[in-house]
């Protein structure tokens, strides 16, 4: 039988704090080529436009309306911008790790409180996503682009 650490639960994660199965890491050299290779030629055919540009990573911060240009200077027209949010919030996570590290309290790591409380983030969350504004306070934003 297999120990619960070495096999992800249906949310991908290893254990009850473990981290989160990334499938792409476990392809073969071989698979990666052909993936590649299936991208390349979807390029050729129209389907995805080769911008050979990174606009985002860690390391760099973007305004959605800075990632908009980035996209239409490229040649391309933009088709949508969209963002979300870190759930559970940054202070909860911090509030976790101080406990745990502090007193070996273990918090939950997806918390959900009462129904009306997770319902009430919901909707504000849904309210907030019509409103392009909202997108300056998610913590990834994205634009997504096409050609003309």
């Amino acid at each position: 039988m297999t120990s619960p650490a070495t096999v992800p639960d249906a949310t991908g994660h290893f254990g009850r704090y473990g981290g989160r199965l990334a499938p792409e890491a476990l392809m073969s050299p071989t698979v990666r080529s052909l993936l590649s290779a299936e991208v390349g030629q979807r390029a050729a055919e129209g389907h995805i436009g080769p911008v050979n540009r990174w606009f985002a990573g860690w390391e760099t911060q973007f305004t959605v309306d800075e990632l908009e240009r980035l996209v239409r200077d490229s040649g391309l027209e933009v088709v949508r911008s969209y963002g979300d949010w870190m759930v559970p919030g940054l202070w909860y996570r911090v509030v976790r790790e101080v406990l745990k590290r502090g007193t070996g309290a273990r918090l939950p790591l997806d918390p959900r409180g009462p129904a009306w409380w997770s319902n009430g983030w919901e909707r504000w969350r849904g309210w907030l996503r019509r409103r392009r504004w909202a997108l300056n306070t998610c913590h990834v934003i994205g634009t997504v682009g096409k050609r003309r």
